[in-house]
């Protein structure tokens, strides 16, 4: 990597477009795998570098026969440079040119990538922490009044100290114990029960 003397304004800028980036899904098919095309990484972090001023570009050259490409991102006179140099990829029913093409696109994504941190995800990856995501912000409704009930009679049956469950799960009292939970503390009670 080559970089200027000083990198600390191009660090900071660079920190905070990160956080505004996400990850990139895998939905395009092709040479046997899925994949994140260039459009779609250029879609997703040049807008926010933009917006932190920092400059994105990548020069291709040719040395010994292989395509090199040169990553810099640039903020002001700050700068971080590096080189990736990669074989002409070859594929079947391309001829030598569109092999070029291949090459540099692959080649630009990649660096990328690799410059700014970003991973690439499968798309059912995606679908699954997208949902967890989603389940998570949901808010649990507390347990009826009759699931209520049934708690507090275990409980005095047990004579176990409902302040326990009312600490553990981080709610004012019993009435209030998220309804996913119910199953979780009956099973307990229940289990108490049978050991006396």
């Amino acid at each position: 990597m080559n970089k200027s003397e000083t990198i600390a304004e191009l660090a900071s800028a660079l920190c905070k477009a990160r956080q505004e980036m996400t990850n990139l899904v895998k939905d395009k098919s092709g040479y046997g795998y899925k994949y994140a095309d260039l459009s779609q990484l250029i879609d997703a972090c040049i807008p926010v570098l933009c917006s932190h001023a920092i400059f994105l570009t990548q020069p291709v050259s040719f040395e010994s026969g292989r395509v090199v490409i040169e990553t810099t991102l640039m903020l002001g006179d700050q700068f971080i440079t590096e080189k990736l140099s990669l074989p002409v990829l070859s594929a079947k029913g391309m001829n030598e040119v569109q092999c070029i093409g291949s090459t540099i696109t692959y080649g630009r994504r990649y660096a990328i990538s690799s410059m700014l941190g970003i991973a690439q995800e499968d798309s059912d990856a995606a679908e699954l922490r997208d949902a967890k995501s989603a389940s998570e912000k949901r808010v649990d409704s507390p347990i009826s009044e009759d699931q209520a009930n049934n708690i507090l009679a275990l409980a005095d049956e047990t004579k176990t100290d409902l302040s326990k469950i009312n600490n553990y799960f981080k709610i004012p009292g019993i009435e209030q114990l998220p309804a996913s939970k119910y199953e979780v503390v009956i099973a307990k009670l229940k289990a108490a029960k049978e050991q006396e």
